[in-house]
């Protein structure tokens, strides 16, 4: 049980990682300016 519960766990804190990393890449491009090649996808 224990186990099962401490992976469960690092999979949360997996995910909780990703989504910080993806908010910080979203922060950087809105940075860099509306003008970058990033944001071609909006109008």
């Amino acid at each position: 049980m224990a186990s099962k519960r401490y992976s469960i766990s690092l999979l949360y804190w997996e995910l909780l990682l990703l989504f910080v990393l993806l908010l910080s890449a979203k922060a950087i491009a809105r940075n860099l300016g509306a003008s970058s090649t990033l944001y071609t996808s909006e109008p």
